[in-house]
Protein backbone atom coordinates (compact mmCIF):
# COMPACT_ATOMS: atom_id res chain seq x y z
CA UNK A 1 0.00 0.00 0.00
CA UNK A 2 3.03 2.28 0.07
CA UNK A 3 2.08 3.71 -3.33
CA UNK A 4 2.17 7.30 -2.17
CA UNK A 5 5.79 7.07 -0.95
CA UNK A 6 6.65 5.81 -4.42
CA UNK A 7 4.97 8.81 -6.02
CA UNK A 8 6.81 11.13 -3.64
CA UNK A 9 10.09 9.45 -4.47
CA UNK A 10 9.43 10.25 -8.12
CA UNK A 11 9.60 13.95 -7.37
CA UNK A 12 12.45 13.73 -4.88
CA UNK A 13 14.73 11.24 -6.64
CA UNK A 14 15.48 13.39 -9.43
CA UNK A 15 17.31 14.81 -10.27
CA UNK A 16 13.87 7.57 -23.20
CA UNK A 17 12.63 10.27 -25.55
CA UNK A 18 9.32 11.84 -24.66
CA UNK A 19 7.78 14.81 -26.39
CA UNK A 20 7.47 16.63 -23.08
CA UNK A 21 9.28 15.90 -19.82
CA UNK A 22 7.30 14.36 -16.99
CA UNK A 23 9.81 15.82 -14.53
CA UNK A 24 11.57 19.18 -14.65
CA UNK A 25 14.28 19.94 -12.11
CA UNK A 26 15.09 23.63 -11.63
CA UNK A 27 18.32 25.01 -10.21
CA UNK A 28 18.41 28.74 -9.47
CA UNK A 29 21.52 30.89 -9.57
CA UNK A 30 21.90 31.04 -5.74
CA UNK A 31 22.38 27.26 -5.75
CA UNK A 32 25.18 27.63 -8.28
CA UNK A 33 26.84 30.20 -6.02
CA UNK A 34 26.52 27.92 -2.97
CA UNK A 35 28.10 25.06 -4.90
CA UNK A 36 30.83 27.45 -6.06
CA UNK A 37 31.57 28.52 -2.48
CA UNK A 38 31.68 24.89 -1.31
CA UNK A 39 33.78 23.34 -4.08
CA UNK A 40 35.74 26.22 -5.65
CA UNK A 41 39.03 25.39 -3.95
CA UNK A 42 38.97 21.67 -4.78
CA UNK A 43 37.83 22.26 -8.37
CA UNK A 44 40.55 24.83 -8.98
CA UNK A 45 43.07 22.40 -7.51
CA UNK A 46 42.01 19.76 -10.03
CA UNK A 47 41.90 22.05 -13.07
CA UNK A 48 44.53 24.61 -12.07
CA UNK A 49 47.63 22.45 -12.52
CA UNK A 50 48.79 22.01 -16.09
CA UNK A 51 51.83 20.56 -17.80
CA UNK A 52 53.26 21.53 -21.15
CA UNK A 53 55.41 19.72 -23.71
CA UNK A 54 59.06 20.68 -24.03
CA UNK A 55 59.91 23.09 -26.83
CA UNK A 56 62.86 25.05 -28.15
CA UNK A 57 63.41 28.34 -29.85
CA UNK A 58 66.79 29.29 -31.25
CA UNK A 59 69.50 28.46 -28.72
CA UNK A 60 67.10 27.87 -25.79
CA UNK A 61 65.31 24.63 -24.94
CA UNK A 62 62.56 24.69 -22.27
CA UNK A 63 61.80 21.43 -20.41
CA UNK A 64 59.76 20.21 -17.42
CA UNK A 65 57.26 23.09 -17.72
CA UNK A 66 54.74 23.25 -14.87
CA UNK A 67 51.88 25.75 -14.74
CA UNK A 68 49.95 26.53 -11.56
CA UNK A 69 46.83 28.72 -11.61
CA UNK A 70 45.69 30.04 -8.22
CA UNK A 71 42.86 32.13 -6.83
CA UNK A 72 42.19 32.76 -3.15
CA UNK A 73 38.43 33.46 -3.14
CA UNK A 74 35.35 31.81 -4.68
CA UNK A 75 33.77 35.27 -4.94
CA UNK A 76 36.26 35.94 -7.74
CA UNK A 77 34.27 33.49 -9.87
CA UNK A 78 31.25 35.26 -11.38
CA UNK A 79 28.65 33.04 -13.03
CA UNK A 80 25.80 34.14 -15.29
CA UNK A 81 23.16 32.47 -17.47
CA UNK A 82 22.83 33.24 -21.19
CA UNK A 83 19.49 32.03 -22.52
CA UNK A 84 20.21 33.05 -26.12
CA UNK A 85 23.24 30.75 -26.47
CA UNK A 86 21.99 28.21 -23.89
CA UNK A 87 25.27 28.66 -22.05
CA UNK A 88 26.58 29.32 -18.57
CA UNK A 89 29.03 32.21 -18.65
CA UNK A 90 31.86 32.26 -16.14
CA UNK A 91 34.57 34.85 -15.46
CA UNK A 92 37.39 34.48 -12.94
CA UNK A 93 39.02 37.64 -11.65
CA UNK A 94 42.13 38.26 -9.52
CA UNK A 95 43.84 35.09 -10.68
CA UNK A 96 47.57 34.44 -10.57
CA UNK A 97 49.65 32.11 -12.68
CA UNK A 98 53.06 30.66 -11.87
CA UNK A 99 55.28 28.95 -14.43
CA UNK A 100 58.27 26.84 -13.41
CA UNK A 101 60.67 25.65 -16.08
CA UNK A 102 64.10 24.12 -16.60
CA UNK A 103 66.11 25.41 -19.55
CA UNK A 104 69.25 24.86 -21.53
CA UNK A 105 71.06 27.53 -23.52
CA UNK A 106 73.53 26.28 -26.14
CA UNK A 107 75.21 28.54 -28.65
CA UNK A 108 78.56 27.45 -30.10
CA UNK A 109 80.86 26.53 -27.22
CA UNK A 110 78.62 28.20 -24.61
CA UNK A 111 76.25 25.92 -22.68
CA UNK A 112 74.21 27.07 -19.70
CA UNK A 113 71.67 25.04 -17.68
CA UNK A 114 69.30 26.59 -15.18
CA UNK A 115 65.73 27.04 -14.04
CA UNK A 116 63.26 29.89 -13.76
CA UNK A 117 60.05 30.92 -12.00
CA UNK A 118 57.77 33.35 -13.83
CA UNK A 119 54.66 34.55 -12.04
CA UNK A 120 52.13 37.31 -12.31
CA UNK A 121 48.45 38.24 -12.61
CA UNK A 122 45.96 37.10 -15.21
CA UNK A 123 43.81 40.09 -16.09
CA UNK A 124 40.78 37.94 -16.88
CA UNK A 125 39.70 34.38 -17.62
CA UNK A 126 36.30 33.93 -19.25
CA UNK A 127 34.54 30.93 -20.72
CA UNK A 128 31.17 29.76 -21.99
CA UNK A 129 29.81 26.37 -20.95
CA UNK A 130 27.30 25.23 -23.56
CA UNK A 131 24.55 22.85 -22.40
CA UNK A 132 24.37 20.05 -24.96
CA UNK A 133 23.04 16.49 -25.21
CA UNK A 134 24.02 13.09 -26.58
CA UNK A 135 21.98 10.07 -27.59
CA UNK A 136 23.03 6.91 -25.77
CA UNK A 137 20.98 4.06 -27.20
CA UNK A 138 17.36 4.79 -26.31
CA UNK A 139 18.35 7.49 -23.81
CA UNK A 140 19.47 11.11 -23.97
CA UNK A 141 22.15 12.24 -21.51
CA UNK A 142 23.59 15.70 -20.84
CA UNK A 143 26.85 16.84 -22.37
CA UNK A 144 28.80 20.11 -22.25
CA UNK A 145 31.05 22.06 -24.60
CA UNK A 146 33.34 25.06 -24.17
CA UNK A 147 32.97 27.01 -27.42
CA UNK A 148 34.54 30.18 -26.04
CA UNK A 149 37.54 30.54 -23.74
CA UNK A 150 39.55 33.71 -23.34
CA UNK A 151 42.61 34.49 -21.23
CA UNK A 152 44.07 37.97 -21.05
CA UNK A 153 47.39 38.78 -19.39
CA UNK A 154 50.11 41.44 -19.71
CA UNK A 155 53.58 39.87 -19.86
CA UNK A 156 55.18 43.07 -18.58
CA UNK A 157 53.42 42.60 -15.20
CA UNK A 158 55.18 39.28 -14.54
CA UNK A 159 58.13 38.82 -12.19
CA UNK A 160 61.04 36.58 -13.12
CA UNK A 161 63.38 34.62 -10.86
CA UNK A 162 66.16 33.26 -13.01
CA UNK A 163 68.98 30.92 -12.09
CA UNK A 164 71.78 31.49 -14.59
CA UNK A 165 75.13 30.70 -13.00
CA UNK A 166 78.12 31.99 -14.93
CA UNK A 167 75.98 33.80 -17.48
CA UNK A 168 77.32 36.85 -19.14
CA UNK A 169 74.95 39.80 -19.17
CA UNK A 170 73.99 39.38 -22.84
CA UNK A 171 73.06 35.69 -22.39
CA UNK A 172 71.10 36.39 -19.19
CA UNK A 173 69.17 39.16 -20.98
CA UNK A 174 68.42 36.84 -23.90
CA UNK A 175 67.11 34.11 -21.57
CA UNK A 176 65.04 36.62 -19.57
CA UNK A 177 63.46 37.91 -22.77
CA UNK A 178 62.64 34.31 -23.74
CA UNK A 179 61.01 33.62 -20.36
CA UNK A 180 58.81 36.72 -20.25
CA UNK A 181 58.05 36.61 -23.97
CA UNK A 182 58.14 33.29 -25.80
CA UNK A 183 57.51 31.09 -22.74
CA UNK A 184 54.56 33.12 -21.41
CA UNK A 185 53.00 33.31 -24.87
CA UNK A 186 53.39 29.56 -25.23
CA UNK A 187 51.80 29.03 -21.79
CA UNK A 188 48.91 31.30 -22.68
CA UNK A 189 48.27 29.38 -25.90
CA UNK A 190 48.50 26.03 -24.10
CA UNK A 191 46.13 27.10 -21.32
CA UNK A 192 43.62 28.33 -23.91
CA UNK A 193 43.90 24.96 -25.62
CA UNK A 194 44.03 22.65 -22.60
CA UNK A 195 41.33 24.10 -20.32
CA UNK A 196 38.44 23.67 -22.82
CA UNK A 197 39.74 20.22 -23.72
CA UNK A 198 40.01 19.18 -20.07
CA UNK A 199 36.53 20.54 -19.31
CA UNK A 200 35.05 18.68 -22.28
CA UNK A 201 36.88 15.42 -21.72
CA UNK A 202 36.61 15.29 -17.92
CA UNK A 203 33.08 16.67 -17.71
CA UNK A 204 31.62 14.66 -20.57
CA UNK A 205 33.49 11.56 -19.46
CA UNK A 206 31.92 11.79 -16.00
CA UNK A 207 28.46 12.45 -17.47
CA UNK A 208 28.73 9.58 -19.96
CA UNK A 209 29.86 7.08 -17.33
CA UNK A 210 27.96 8.26 -14.24
CA UNK A 211 24.76 10.06 -15.26
CA UNK A 212 21.84 7.78 -14.21
CA UNK A 213 19.70 6.77 -17.19
CA UNK A 214 17.22 5.17 -14.79
CA UNK A 215 16.68 5.17 -11.03
CA UNK A 216 15.38 2.32 -8.82
CA UNK A 217 12.18 3.01 -6.93
CA UNK A 218 10.96 -0.23 -5.43
CA UNK A 219 11.92 -3.85 -6.16
CA UNK A 220 11.53 -4.27 -9.95
CA UNK A 221 10.09 -0.77 -10.48
CA UNK A 222 12.33 1.95 -11.96
CA UNK A 223 11.95 5.46 -13.35
CA UNK A 224 13.65 6.87 -16.45
CA UNK A 225 15.83 9.82 -15.42
CA UNK A 226 17.38 10.39 -18.84
CA UNK A 227 16.68 13.74 -20.50
CA UNK A 228 14.09 14.59 -23.11
CA UNK A 229 16.27 17.43 -24.42
CA UNK A 230 19.35 19.43 -23.50
CA UNK A 231 19.35 21.30 -20.19
CA UNK A 232 17.74 24.69 -20.78
CA UNK A 233 19.60 27.80 -19.61
CA UNK A 234 16.89 30.32 -18.71
CA UNK A 235 17.07 33.73 -17.07
CA UNK A 236 18.51 33.17 -13.59
CA UNK A 237 18.00 29.39 -13.51
CA UNK A 238 18.56 26.06 -15.22
CA UNK A 239 15.74 23.72 -16.30
CA UNK A 240 16.58 20.01 -16.49
CA UNK A 241 13.90 18.07 -18.44
CA UNK A 242 13.64 14.42 -17.33
CA UNK A 243 11.64 11.68 -19.02
CA UNK A 244 9.95 10.34 -15.87
CA UNK A 245 8.46 7.14 -17.30
CA UNK A 246 7.93 4.43 -14.68
CA UNK A 247 8.50 0.84 -15.79
CA UNK A 248 9.56 -2.64 -14.70
CA UNK A 249 12.74 -4.32 -15.85
CA UNK A 250 10.73 -7.38 -16.89
CA UNK A 251 8.26 -5.49 -19.12
CA UNK A 252 10.65 -2.78 -20.29
CA UNK A 253 9.85 0.87 -20.99
CA UNK A 254 6.26 1.36 -22.14
CA UNK A 255 4.78 4.85 -22.39
CA UNK A 256 1.02 4.77 -21.74
CA UNK A 257 0.30 8.07 -23.46
CA UNK A 258 1.59 11.57 -24.28
CA UNK A 259 3.04 13.83 -21.61
CA UNK A 260 0.97 17.02 -21.18
CA UNK A 261 2.44 20.50 -20.91
CA UNK A 262 3.07 21.88 -17.44
CA UNK A 263 4.90 24.84 -15.84
CA UNK A 264 8.68 24.52 -15.69
CA UNK A 265 9.47 27.31 -13.25
CA UNK A 266 7.75 29.22 -10.44
CA UNK A 267 9.38 32.56 -9.61
CA UNK A 268 7.21 32.79 -6.46
CA UNK A 269 8.44 29.48 -5.02
CA UNK A 270 10.58 29.66 -1.85
CA UNK A 271 12.72 26.87 -3.32
CA UNK A 272 16.05 27.68 -4.92
CA UNK A 273 15.84 24.15 -6.28
CA UNK A 274 12.46 23.18 -7.70
CA UNK A 275 10.85 20.08 -9.18
CA UNK A 276 7.75 19.91 -11.35
CA UNK A 277 6.16 16.57 -12.14
CA UNK A 278 3.18 16.10 -14.42
CA UNK A 279 0.05 13.99 -14.17
CA UNK A 280 1.79 11.66 -16.63
CA UNK A 281 3.77 10.35 -13.66
CA UNK A 282 0.59 9.17 -11.97
CA UNK A 283 -0.56 7.66 -15.27
CA UNK A 284 2.68 5.78 -15.95
CA UNK A 285 2.90 4.60 -12.32
CA UNK A 286 -0.68 3.30 -12.45
CA UNK A 287 0.03 1.55 -15.75
CA UNK A 288 3.15 -0.10 -14.34
CA UNK A 289 1.42 -1.30 -11.17
CA UNK A 290 -1.37 -2.82 -13.26
CA UNK A 291 1.11 -4.80 -15.37
CA UNK A 292 2.76 -6.45 -12.37
CA UNK A 293 1.84 -9.96 -11.35
CA UNK A 294 1.94 -8.79 -7.72
CA UNK A 295 3.67 -6.08 -5.74
CA UNK A 296 4.66 -7.09 -2.21
CA UNK A 297 5.84 -4.52 0.35
CA UNK A 298 6.88 -5.16 3.97
CA UNK A 299 6.59 -2.55 6.74
CA UNK A 300 7.09 -2.70 10.51
CA UNK A 301 4.98 -1.13 13.23
CA UNK A 302 5.88 -1.79 16.86
CA UNK A 303 6.55 -5.56 17.08
CA UNK A 304 4.61 -6.50 13.96
CA UNK A 305 5.68 -6.96 10.35
CA UNK A 306 2.92 -6.14 7.87
CA UNK A 307 2.91 -7.54 4.34
CA UNK A 308 1.05 -5.43 1.78
CA UNK A 309 0.16 -7.12 -1.50
CA UNK A 310 -1.21 -5.29 -4.54
CA UNK A 311 -2.64 -7.76 -7.03
CA UNK A 312 -4.07 -6.29 -10.29
CA UNK A 313 -6.43 -9.27 -10.58
CA UNK A 314 -8.29 -7.94 -7.51
CA UNK A 315 -8.80 -4.50 -9.05
CA UNK A 316 -7.02 -1.94 -11.17
CA UNK A 317 -4.93 0.78 -9.54
CA UNK A 318 -5.60 4.37 -10.61
CA UNK A 319 -3.53 7.28 -9.31
CA UNK A 320 -4.13 10.96 -10.08
CA UNK A 321 -3.36 14.43 -8.76
CA UNK A 322 -5.94 16.68 -7.15
CA UNK A 323 -5.77 20.07 -5.48
CA UNK A 324 -3.32 19.67 -2.56
CA UNK A 325 -3.55 15.88 -2.60
CA UNK A 326 -2.94 12.59 -4.37
CA UNK A 327 -5.96 10.43 -5.16
CA UNK A 328 -5.56 6.67 -5.49
CA UNK A 329 -8.01 3.89 -6.25
CA UNK A 330 -6.33 0.77 -4.94
CA UNK A 331 -7.04 -2.80 -3.85
CA UNK A 332 -4.46 -3.87 -1.26
CA UNK A 333 -4.27 -6.87 1.01
CA UNK A 334 -2.52 -6.09 4.30
CA UNK A 335 -1.73 -8.89 6.76
CA UNK A 336 0.67 -9.53 9.62
CA UNK A 337 3.53 -11.79 8.57
CA UNK A 338 3.09 -14.54 11.16
CA UNK A 339 -0.43 -14.35 12.67
CA UNK A 340 -2.12 -13.84 9.28
CA UNK A 341 -4.36 -11.09 10.66
CA UNK A 342 -5.27 -8.19 8.43
CA UNK A 343 -7.60 -6.68 5.87
CA UNK A 344 -8.33 -6.85 2.16
CA UNK A 345 -10.05 -3.82 0.75
CA UNK A 346 -10.95 -1.77 -2.26
CA UNK A 347 -10.73 1.94 -1.61
CA UNK A 348 -10.50 5.42 -3.02
CA UNK A 349 -8.16 7.43 -0.84
CA UNK A 350 -7.13 11.10 -0.90
CA UNK A 351 -3.80 11.80 0.77
CA UNK A 352 -2.03 15.07 1.54
CA UNK A 353 1.73 15.35 1.98
CA UNK A 354 3.53 17.70 4.37
CA UNK A 355 7.24 18.54 4.27
CA UNK A 356 9.20 18.82 7.53
CA UNK A 357 12.78 20.03 7.79
CA UNK A 358 15.27 17.31 8.61
CA UNK A 359 17.60 16.63 11.50
CA UNK A 360 21.21 15.49 11.95
CA UNK A 361 20.53 12.28 10.00
CA UNK A 362 17.85 13.25 7.48
CA UNK A 363 17.65 15.96 4.84
CA UNK A 364 13.89 16.23 5.30
CA UNK A 365 10.82 14.19 6.17
CA UNK A 366 7.52 13.79 4.35
CA UNK A 367 4.42 13.15 6.42
CA UNK A 368 1.48 11.62 4.48
CA UNK A 369 -2.03 11.92 5.90
CA UNK A 370 -5.30 10.51 4.61
CA UNK A 371 -7.78 13.36 4.12
CA UNK A 372 -10.62 11.27 2.70
CA UNK A 373 -11.31 7.55 2.34
CA UNK A 374 -14.18 5.71 0.64
CA UNK A 375 -14.41 1.93 0.95
CA UNK A 376 -15.74 -0.03 -2.03
CA UNK A 377 -15.18 -3.38 -0.35
CA UNK A 378 -13.80 -4.69 2.93
CA UNK A 379 -12.71 -8.11 4.16
CA UNK A 380 -11.30 -8.90 7.57
CA UNK A 381 -8.64 -11.61 7.50
CA UNK A 382 -8.36 -13.90 10.55
CA UNK A 383 -5.75 -16.69 10.48
CA UNK A 384 -5.55 -16.22 6.72
CA UNK A 385 -9.32 -16.61 6.20
CA UNK A 386 -11.15 -13.59 4.65
CA UNK A 387 -14.48 -12.53 6.17
CA UNK A 388 -16.55 -10.21 3.96
CA UNK A 389 -17.72 -7.20 5.98
CA UNK A 390 -18.52 -4.88 3.05
CA UNK A 391 -22.07 -4.37 4.34
CA UNK A 392 -20.60 -2.59 7.38
CA UNK A 393 -18.08 -0.46 5.44
CA UNK A 394 -19.60 2.85 6.62
CA UNK A 395 -19.01 1.87 10.24
CA UNK A 396 -15.57 0.45 9.51
CA UNK A 397 -14.23 3.37 7.43
CA UNK A 398 -12.96 5.53 10.36
CA UNK A 399 -11.04 2.59 11.80
CA UNK A 400 -9.53 1.72 8.41
CA UNK A 401 -8.46 5.33 7.97
CA UNK A 402 -6.76 5.29 11.37
CA UNK A 403 -5.08 1.97 10.54
CA UNK A 404 -3.77 3.19 7.20
CA UNK A 405 -2.44 6.47 8.63
CA UNK A 406 -0.42 4.82 11.37
CA UNK A 407 0.50 1.44 9.85
CA UNK A 408 0.69 1.70 6.06
CA UNK A 409 1.67 5.35 5.56
CA UNK A 410 4.61 6.02 7.88
CA UNK A 411 6.67 9.19 7.73
CA UNK A 412 9.09 9.08 4.82
CA UNK A 413 12.61 10.18 5.77
CA UNK A 414 15.05 11.35 3.09
CA UNK A 415 18.57 10.68 4.42
CA UNK A 416 21.44 13.13 4.05
CA UNK A 417 24.20 12.38 1.57
CA UNK A 418 27.93 12.59 2.31
CA UNK A 419 28.38 13.91 -1.24
CA UNK A 420 25.92 16.77 -0.61
CA UNK A 421 25.87 17.65 3.12
CA UNK A 422 22.83 19.92 3.15
CA UNK A 423 20.55 21.54 5.70
CA UNK A 424 17.04 22.44 4.50
CA UNK A 425 16.01 26.04 5.23
CA UNK A 426 12.65 26.24 3.41
CA UNK A 427 10.41 24.00 1.32
CA UNK A 428 7.17 23.74 -0.63
CA UNK A 429 5.09 20.80 -1.88
CA UNK A 430 1.79 21.41 -3.65
CA UNK A 431 -0.50 19.45 -5.96
CA UNK A 432 -2.77 20.54 -8.80
CA UNK A 433 -4.83 18.36 -11.10
CA UNK A 434 -2.36 18.59 -14.00
CA UNK A 435 0.95 18.77 -12.14
CA UNK A 436 2.65 18.91 -8.76
CA UNK A 437 5.41 21.20 -7.54
CA UNK A 438 8.20 20.71 -5.04
CA UNK A 439 10.64 23.41 -3.94
CA UNK A 440 13.52 23.41 -1.49
CA UNK A 441 16.14 25.85 -0.26
CA UNK A 442 19.18 24.71 1.64
CA UNK A 443 22.63 25.60 2.93
CA UNK A 444 25.76 23.50 2.81
CA UNK A 445 26.88 22.27 6.19
CA UNK A 446 30.32 23.28 7.38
Amino acid sequence: MKILPIVLALCLAIACVAENPALVAVIEEPIINKVRDKYFESALGALGTLTMPDFEEGAITATNIRVQISNDSPQNLVVGFDNESNSIKAEIKNTNIKVQVDYKYKAGLVTVNGDADVQGPIDSVALSLLMDKMEDGEFIIPQIAVPDFDLEMDNSKFDLKLTCKGCIKAVESLIATFMKGTLLNQVKDQVKEQVPTMANEIGNGILASSYPRTFPLLEDIRIVTALTDAINVADGHLEIPLDGTVYTEEKGIVRPGPTPDMPRYNPESPGEAQMFFSSYLAQTLSHTLNTLNKLVIKTRFLLFTFVTTIDPSKGKTAISFDNNAIVATIYPKIVTKYLKLGVELGTVVKVSLKIKNGDSQNLLSVVPKIKKLNLNSFKLIVLGIPINLSLFKFLITPFVRLFLNFIVLPTIEIPKSDLLPLTVTDSLLSFNKQYAEFGISFDFEE
